[in-house]
């Protein structure tokens, strides 16, 4: 009778055990499909592949809160690489008389649901990047970043606003958070981007 049992028991424990191991690996799976499906381009990256083309830019800066700007030209050249899943952004023009490149990777990171956005320019040895979403409130894709500046020693708090205005046209403004860098205001718009598609 015991040996019975005893037997019982164990066709039990294995039955359960096979039944636990064929879940993990059903969930094992579902995880594994899930994964493969955020590795690929999805709509978000559809939207930025109609920005692939040639544009002209303005370029406003502010130097202060309350002043006029300052305007210069340039213009870019997008392209979405690495399978459709980044736009890159390269643009080039002149500053205070300077020459002067610029590279953005924007990108939507299908894990997190936010925008991403790394920039280069040949002023700098470093880069800056910032995330976010895209604000309904708004109607514009917000991302915030952070970079701390070694030789004033401050962390520089920003928005990067992305406003899309219509497939030949949209607006990116540099939008300062940090005290310092606001100048005593809440916020300060320290620079935007007017891109209209090259005709």
């Amino acid at each position: 009778m015991r040996k019975s049992t005893l037997i019982l028991a164990l066709v039990l424990i294995s039955a359960i055990a096979l039944h636990a191991q064929e879940m993990s690996d059903s969930l094992m799976q579902a995880k594994q499909m899930e994964f493969m499906q955020l590795q690929m381009p999805g709509p978000e990256h559809e939207k930025l592949s109609k920005l692939e083309g040639d544009w002209d830019m303005e370029i406003k800066f502010w130097m202060a809160p309350n002043t006029d700007p300052i305007t210069i030209t340039s213009s870019g050249t997008f392209k979405m690489i690495l399978g459709g899943r980044f736009l890159e952004m390269r643009s080039s023009g002149k500053f205070m008389g300077q020459d002067m490149e610029t590279l953005h990777v924007l990108g939507f990171d299908r894990r997190s649901g936010e925008y991403t956005s790394t920039g280069f320019d040949s002023q700098g040895t470093y880069s800056v990047s910032a995330e976010g979403k895209y604000d309904a409130e708004k109607d514009m894709i917000v991302m915030y970043g952070e970079d701390y500046d070694a030789y004033w020693d401050f962390t520089q708090q920003y928005n990067f606003e992305v406003n899309m205005i219509d497939d030949d046209s949209f607006t990116w403004a540099v939008v300062f958070l940090d005290e310092r860098m606001a100048q005593g205001q809440d916020s300060f718009k320290m620079v935007e981007i007017a891109y209209n598609r090259k005709k």
